[in-house]
Order: structure tokens, then sequence, then C-alpha cells
């Protein structure tokens, strides 16, 4: 996983267009460690026969944690944020290798 944040991702997936990702990183703007768990339905595939690859576009929900460090700045007053997230993407998948690679943004995030 690349980005904000920057981490690693493991991905079950069920029935070929069910899956669950969960994933653990570091969060560079609020300097923590950021785990979260999603579960992801693929509602599109293109199948590439030529290039024994498929394009897939998903949607889900799921859960997120961060540990924060107590920095002022931020203003957080615990060090512990918990909240919902709606991951949203693309996948493109080559079938001869276990490798998948994903576009993915959670445009809505909730805090509790």
């Amino acid at each position: 996983m690349l980005g904000q944040p920057t981490g690693l991702t493991l991905r079950a997936r069920f029935l070929d267009r069910h899956a669950v990702v969960g994933s653990v990183g570091w969060d560079f703007l609020y300097r923590s460690v950021a785990l979260s768990l999603d579960y992801r339905f693929t509602f599109f595939n293109w199948d590439f026969v030529r290039y024994d690859t498929t394009v897939g576009l998903f949607a889900g929900g799921g859960v997120r944690l961060g540990a924060f460090e107590p920095v002022t700045q931020y203003r957080r007053e615990s060090w512990v944020a918990p909240g919902f997230r709606t991951p949203v993407g693309a996948t493109l998948r080559m079938r001869p290798l276990p490798v998948e690679l994903a576009l993915v943004v959670s445009p809505l995030g909730f805090d509790l």
C-alpha cells in the first residue's frame, strides 16, 4: 500500500467477487499507525483473455483504527481514533502472478 497511509495489505477472496482486505500502515500526516479491515464487493469485471488479466471495479465498507502520537498541533483528544470507511476503486489482476494491483480511495470516513 503506497500513499496515505503506506504499509502492507493482505486480501482474502471469496467466490471471486467478495473479498476481505486487512491492512496496516504508517500515516505520515498524523504520525500514527493505521489499521483497517474492509469488505469489498467487485460489481464489474473485464476479462482480457488474450493477456490473461482481469480489471475489476469494487465498492465496500470497513472499519479503521489509528493509534496517534500525542501531538498538540493536530488537537487529538485521545491516543486512539476508531472509525468507519467506504473504499471504492479498481483492481488489476494478472493471473500467472499472485499479485494484484489496486487503486483505492475512501471518500467517506467517519471518526467515532
